[in-house]
Parts: structure tokens; C-alpha cells; sequence
């Protein structure tokens, strides 16, 4: 299932911008957002009933799929934010589901993404990290990648061992190299309906089922929000 966003949805001085709700200032259109997808749910059920739910979120989508995560607004098996970054505050209000990073040595988001890790640390959510190198975009390995946590997280728990992945952001690297520390690798079908959240160009899917590639992050502030 496709999702998109809509018109003033990131930020209430930008209007004529499209997407996701991705910061504090846009946080409580988020629910309006989930609810529209429910017919659409209710239909696939209808047709292919499933039992769990997974969400996976890009860029932008990215920030909107941890804002759905943090603040339980969508009960789903687990969710995937990619080469996005933190909602502030990063505290779960619920559940705390699984949760995979996925993010690229050469992104502008990998700042971002470590920050998210080390939060989603501090506030004991159990997660994954999956790192690769390359920049802004959702490759088919990617997808796999997700797919493989999704399949996983069914019958494992996390975060899982053996990881998907046992590379460090180069960043991370080279402060516990710096700090003398330990270095403790971070890891990085599933059924029923993945919800794909669109990345910064509103009108591209990200689903389980495609793999495209967002326009370069010059389109986006620190918030996700597109410039």
C-alpha cells in the first residue's frame, strides 16, 4: 500500500509543500494521516486477510514513520525508518515495537540517523541499525533488507543475532576508536501490507514492492521537511 502525503502537512509556514508530518511543530497531524488509511486496510484485509502490520518509511516518510512509532499511533509488528533522523522527543508513549535503522555512509541523514540510534538507545527501545555504504536513496537492498527484519522479528528478538548487518556509521566508528572503546558490531516476506511512506518526492512510491530514488537532500532541512 502506497501512502502520500499532503499540501502544509511539515510545517504550518509552508503550505504549498507535500508531505509527510515529520517534526514537533506538524506532529499532531499525524493521526489524521493514519486514519485516512483505514478504508484502505479494511478493503486489503477484505480481500487477503493478514494478521500483522509493518510499516516502512523513507526521508521523509522516515521522520513520519518514527513519529507514528514513538507516539502509537499506528500498532504495527515493526517499523523500518530509512535515511531519515529523530522527531523530538524520541520516547515511546506505548509499546515500544521493533525498530530497524537503515542508513549510508555518504547521506547527509547519517548524522541524524546515529542520533536517532543513540536516543532510541537511552530510552531502551530495542532496535537495529543497518549500514551500507553510498547515499539518499532506497535500493533493492534495502528493501531486502527490511523484508529480512520484518520476516525475522516474528519468531526473533531484538536486537538480532546474528545482525543483518555489523557495520558502524563511520561516524560512531571513529569515536569509540577515538574513546578506546569496545567495538560491539550494531545491526542492523513479511505478510500482510508493508505501509510504504513516500520520500521526498510526494508522487514516488516506497513500498516493499519498489525501490526508488529521492531527489538530493539540498530539498530538505533539518527537520525532513522539504526547502
Amino acid at each position: 500500500m502506497n501512502g502520500r502525503g499532503t499540501e502544509g502537512a511539515c510545517h504550518p509556514e509552508r503550505t504549498a509543500l507535500v508531505c509527510w508530518p515529520s517534526n514537533e511543530r506538524s506532529a499532531d497531524k499525524a493521526p489524521a494521516f493514519v486514519e485516512a488509511w483505514q478504508p484502505a486496510l479494511r478493503a486489503a484485509e477484505g480481500s487477503h486477510p493478514f494478521t500483522e502490520k509493518y510499516v516502512l518509511g523513507f526521508s521523509n516518510g522516515g521522520y513520519f514513520a518514527g513519529l507514528i512509532a514513538e507516539r502509537a499511533i499506528y500498532e504495527a509488528n515493526a517499523f523500518v525508518i530509512a535515511h531519515a533522523g529523530p522527531v523530538e522527543p524520541v520516547r515511546a508513549v506505548g509499546s515500544k515495537p521493533p525498530l530497524l535503522l537503515m542508513s549510508a555512509d555518504e547521506d547527509i541523514s547519517q548524522e541524524g540517523m546515529v542520533q536517532l540510534d543513540d536516543e532510541l538507545t537511552q530510552d531502551g527501545w530495542p532496535h537495529d541499525h543497518y549500514v551500507r555504504g553510498g547515499g539518499h536513496a532506497l535500493p533493492d537492498s534495502d528493501i531486502d533488507a527490511a523484508l529480512t527484519f520484518f520476516e525475522r522479528t516474528r519468531t526473533e528478538p531484538v536486537p538480532l543475532r546474528p545482525p543483518i548487518s555489523s557495520r558502524l556509521p563511520r561516524a560512531r566508528f571513529a569515536r569509540r576508536v577515538a574513546e578506546n572503546a569496545p567495538l560491539v558490531p550494531i545491526s542492523d516476506k513479511a505478510p500482510g501490507p508493508s505501509l510504504g511512506l513516500d520520500p521526498l518526492d510526494p508522487t514516488a512510491a516506497a513500498t516493499a514492492g519498489s525501490a526508488p530514488t529521492a531527489p538530493g537532500l539540498e530539498d530538505r532541512d533539518a527537520d525532513g521537511e522539504m526547502e
